[in-house]
């Protein structure tokens, strides 16, 4: 059911949209390995469905544009899902690098999606948007019914979803994808019925007639009419589709606060309802939100106390449709509960604020935005630094002037300061800096601090990156910089020690000879002492590209983390509650000032005593100069340093240090050693396999020895499996897995029984000259049997003329080489149709059979009294 809604009192605007839908754009942010695998494995397929994409692009003109980073594109490419995606509508990357960040993921995929959307010009008013989730599990016909409703003469569509737990939403989705051949054609109740079997504890917790928990901010609620229904209200509604009335719109909120709003002012907006038309599962891991939830039920007064924080007038207007999610008929007792959905959202609208929060400069979206400018490195206004430190009302910026009239802005604060002792050495290494105006500096740091803040003022001579995001950085990006900082500030929390090696090594190579590193270790608590056997636990990383020539640990007496701790606390009650904490504050200022001056002292003499506890340490570390390195330390700066003399090859190195170097299997890393040569010939089988199985959704490999070779078929078909009866062989694949070249590998016999599952095609080298002939009767039974009924089979063997050149070690396990005709004809037995090519060294050709090395046989139309 789509219901039609309108705000009471809506925009006068002139609408653009007046003619024709012209066509459909599709847009699906997604970056990050993990997410990016688990979009094309699981969220991609359920999209192909046929009432979603395909039946889209049969209606309209339909792009789908993957918006990601340069480090996924080629993987994305790469995938047999995307090349089905390409086959279905025109496909396109957007690369977003410049919009993501460590954090703020709504304002990297609201900016992208805005990107997007004014890529069209004048021309996106004929044109319906989808904004898509990678983590979206979507029954068949949802996409249909969304554009059907905007072709009906909405400019707007708003859905809501729910969550499931991750975990056990993967292994269920890959067995249907296999008992469906690589295909996720989920109908919408067959979907619900497994979801309602394993919701997510946010999604328990969001039900308003469990008693034992809730979600202290929620935004959707829910209500267990039966074991086979939801009932859902939405405050926060996701926008699936926009046909945008106007092509000049501002964003001063996330996506889902701002974009209908903005693009479409006459509120010609449509809600969907029933989950038969439009459904869609949040997967989520366990973890989730699980730092909102809270024993007990949801009270109508607790929500209007959460959504007073963040909800506009679009968002109150959303819990009023309700929307039933069931893998069976209605109930008779729905009504009921929306009248207790009703009562329940109109005793918390009581609560309410009589004014909702604006969607365009939304208070959420101006930290957001100022945390995003921060992340980049980019100067910060003062109204970004208020916000950044979520210091939004009068009381807490006259409470913030006036801290920083007292005890100075951070980093450079007076010594009466609680975080004087931390700052000073640090400050030493930064003003020189600050004073110059040839000087750079690079400023690592996962997080916002007093540096990363101040240190923007300085402009294009300093260069911000999150700790982690400089870590996965390409090798192009950070070779660009080689050798071009006078000095780097690296800050880290003390549980981020043992990534120290490893960023030290890609720092190193970026600063100046004789440059200098300056690392500052926050402790895990004011009072903390193991930051010093932290250190000494990692101290062999912090001399791999640079020696250090000064540590200080800053040590803590009682007194001043003492005063540390009151001194946050009352912070914490002033941001909270200024009309308390700002008295608090004025009554207890002189004396805990006295408190933190005293600690800072008592630390000062610390430093000389060697006092074990610590709040931080800073150290500072000389990058090895060409002549005054040692011989080992110049092999590492010099690695680190050189890089690759052509960029194009600095993705090698990158490589090296994201993976590792990839093994050589078991049994190719023999012939590796032994007869060099053979690895071309053997990897050219493969490459004949792969082009011949191109496009298959589900391929089996049976005698896959090591499966070194297997890799090339797998870039080619949707889904390997690779089968072995060595054990040894199977356990020595699975060591050498990687996450975007994992396959399924298993023990199996194919003497014993077929495969445990049917493949679209199976292909065996060099296996079945190893089968006596008394058993390969047997082989291809199995072999057949283990067949889909339109699949193919490729058997690869040494030709039997061949065997005068074998080697000993060969012959002493080929028992059953047979010439072309003697093949063609086992085979013909099983298949009607056998092709068998020849093959000499790494050339596969039609040429003369008693002069082929190796045959290929390519059987298809399997025999109908064959298993």
């Amino acid at each position: 059911m789509i219901n039609h809604a309108r705000a009471e009192t809506s925009t006068t605007a002139e609408t653009a949209a007046s003619g024709e839908l012209q066509r459909v754009k599709l847009c699906m942010p997604v970056w990050g390995e993990r997410y990016v695998r688990q979009f094309l494995e699981f969220g991609l397929p359920t999209l192909l469905a046929p009432g979603n994409l395909p039946a889209l692009a049969e209606t309209l003109p339909c792009e789908f544009e993957i918006l990601t980073s340069l480090e996924n594109e080629s993987f994305i490419k790469q995938h047999p899902a995307y090349r089905k995606l390409a086959e279905t509508c025109q496909t396109s990357i957007r690369l977003i690098d410049h919009l993501i960040t460590a954090r703020n993921y709504s304002t990297t995929i609201t900016l992208a999606y805005a990107e997007a959307i004014r890529d069209l010009g004048a021309s996106m008013v004929d044109t319906c948007f989808f904004f898509l989730v990678s983590d979206y599990i979507m029954a068949n016909g949802s996409l249909m019914n969304v554009l059907n409703a905007v072709r009906s003469g909405s400019n707007a569509v708003l859905v809501g979803n729910f969550q499931v737990r991750a975990e056990e939403a993967m292994p269920w989705l890959t067995q249907q994808r296999e008992r469906q051949g690589g295909r996720l054609e989920l109908g919408s109740r067959q979907l619900m019925t497994w979801a309602l079997k394993h919701l997510h504890p946010a999604t328990v917790a969001n039900i308003v007639n469990n008693p034992l928990s809730h979600n202290n901010h929620a935004n959707r609620l829910f209500w267990r009419v039966d074991p086979n229904t939801l009932l859902g209200r939405f405050y926060l509604m996701h926008m699936i589709a926009i046909r945008p009335e106007v092509a000049d719109f501002q964003i001063g909120a996330s996506c889902d606060y701002s974009f209908v709003p903005e693009m479409c002012p006459s509120a010609n907006i449509s809600v969907i309802t029933d989950s038969d038309d439009y459904l869609v599962i949040e997967m989520q891991p366990e973890g989730h939100e699980s730092g909102f939830l809270r024993a007990g039920p949801l009270l109508p007064r607790q929500l209007a106390r959460s959504l007073n924080e963040w909800a506009t007038e679009q968002h109150r207007r959303n819990a009023h449709h309700s929307i039933v999610y069931h893998s069976d008929g209605l109930p008779k007792t729905l009504p009921n509960y929306i009248s207790q959905a009703d009562k329940f959202v109109e005793e918390t609208q009581r609560y309410l604020s009589k004014k909702a929060k604006p969607f365009n400069g939304h208070h959420y979206w101006l930290g957001a935005i100022a945390a995003f400018r921060e992340a980049r490195g980019e100067k910060l206004s003062s109204e970004d630094y208020f916000w950044l430190h979520e210091m939004t009302s009068a009381p807490h910026r006259l409470i913030a002037r006036a801290r920083t009239l007292v005890f100075g802005k951070p980093p450079f604060v007076y010594p009466w300061h609680a975080r004087w002792p931390d700052y000073r050495m640090v400050v030493e290494t930064v003003k020189p800096i600050l004073g110059a105006t040839n000087l750079t500096l690079l400023n690592v740091s996962e997080s916002h601090t007093p540096f990363t803040v101040q240190l923007a003022s300085m402009g294009e001579r300093v260069v911000r990156v999150e700790t982690s995001m400089f870590l996965k950085a390409t090798a192009n990006r950070w070779q660009a910089w080689s050798r071009n900082f006078d000095t780097c500030l690296i800050e880290l929390s003390e549980a981020e020690l043992p990534i120290a090696k490893k960023l030290l090594k890609k720092v190193g190579p970026l600063v100046r000879a004789n440059g200098e590193i300056c690392l500052l270790v926050n402790a895990r608590s004011p009072l903390s002492d193991t930051l010093r056997e932290s250190v000494a636990r990692h101290a062999d990383g912090l001399v791999l590209s640079a020696w250090p020539v000064e540590s200080i640990f800053v040590p803590t007496s009682r007194v001043r983390a003492l005063a540390m701790r009151i001194s946050a606390r009352l912070g914490d009650i002033a941001h909270k509650h200024p009309f308390l904490g700002v008295p608090l504050l004025l009554l207890l200022f002189l004396p805990l000032t006295c408190m933190t001056l005293l600690g800072n002292i008592i630390s000062a003499i610390g430093i000389r005593s060697g006092n074990k506890a610590a709040s931080s340490v800073v150290m500072k570390l000389r990058v090895n100069g060409d002549e005054a390195a040692d011989d080992s330390r110049t092999e590492c700066a010099e690695l680190s340093e050189s890089l690759t003399r052509e960029p194009q090859y600095a993705r090698c190195l990158e490589l090296q240090d994201a993976v590792g170097q990839t093994r050589l299997g078991l049994m190719t890393n023999q012939v590796w050693h032994d007869d060099p040569r053979r690895v071309g010939i053997v990897l050219a089988r493969y490459k004949f396999v792969a082009k011949m199985l191109a496009g298959f959704r589900s391929v089996g490999e049976v005698g896959c020895g090591d499966a070194f070779g297997s890799r090339i078929v797998q870039q080619e078909v949707e889904e390997l499996t690779a089968y072995d009866f060595d054990p040894l062989f199977i356990h020595d694949i699975e060591s050498r897995q990687t996450e975007k070249w994992r396959h399924a590998a298993v023990v199996h016999d194919i003497m014993t029984a077929p495969l445990p599952r049917k493949h679209d095609a199976i292909y065996s080298l060099d296996v079945i000259e190893h089968i006596n002939c008394m058993d390969e009767q047997r082989f291809m039974e199995h072999l057949c049997g283990s067949l889909s009924e339109a699949g193919v089979v490729i058997i690869g063997t040494p030709s039997l003329e061949s065997q005068v050149h074998a080697s000993p070690q060969s012959k002493a396990g080929h028992v059953n080489c047979k010439t072309a005709s003697q093949l063609k004809s086992l085979l013909s037995k099983y298949f009607h149709s056998v092709f068998v090519f020849s093959m000499n060294d790494e050339v596969v050709h039609t040429g003369y059979y008693p002069m082929a090395h190796y045959l290929l046989a390519v059987c298809a139309n399997k025999r109908n009294d064959v298993p």
